[in-house]
């Protein structure tokens, strides 16, 4: 590694993650991340209406999703991951191209500014491919199966709560992937 380009990286993984903070639910953020999905705080208000598709499928018995309701939503989940997989592509080359600029040992502002623009406007497209395949799944779902989703939300953040809520880090004992939402 040129240590002359480290500060430089670290920069850029700094911008990054501010990026990323809204579009993952860190703290600060506004965004529709995996804690807020597993009942942590952080989302917006408006998520708590929503589900997504990892919680219907884990949950499919308990609240009768019927065979047809399972392959609509897969369709819709494949539908957004050809939509999505295209941007991801965008964004990585635009965040290489806003490195590349940030690199320069003047960086130009209006340059540099102008895109990350562009980094944040793909950011907000993939969004938007989110909350549109969270809006789909959603109306897939009878009123009596938003209802136990609902209540199965609740109860994973009463229970979060109860262990402290992110207190502990990542290594709080919480398991990632399976389980429980």
């Amino acid at each position: 590694m040129n240590p002359t380009r480290t500060p430089t990286r670290w920069i850029v993984f700094a911008i990054a993650l501010l990026l990323a903070a809204p579009a993952f639910g860190f703290p600060g953020g506004r965004g529709m991340g995996r804690d807020h999905q597993r009942g942590g705080g952080g989302g917006p208000a408006f998520a708590k209406s929503l589900f997504p598709p990892e919680m219907v499928m884990r949950h499919a018995q308990e609240i009768g999703l019927s065979g047809e309701q399972r392959e609509q939503i897969t369709a819709v989940i494949q539908q957004v991951q050809s939509d999505i997989v295209p941007l991801e592509w965008e964004m990585r080359e635009r965040g290489q191209a806003l490195q590349d600029l940030l690199e320069q040992p003047q960086v130009d502002e209006g340059a540099a500014l102008a895109q990350v623009d562009r980094v944040t406007e793909i950011e907000n497209q993939i969004k938007k491919t989110h909350l549109t395949l969270l809006i789909r799944v959603k109306n897939l779902l009878s009123d009596d199966q938003q209802q136990q989703l609902t209540a199965l939300k609740q109860e994973r953040r009463e229970e979060f709560r109860e262990r402290g809520g992110m207190r502990g880090g990542m290594g709080s004992g919480r398991k990632r992937g399976g389980g429980s939402f």
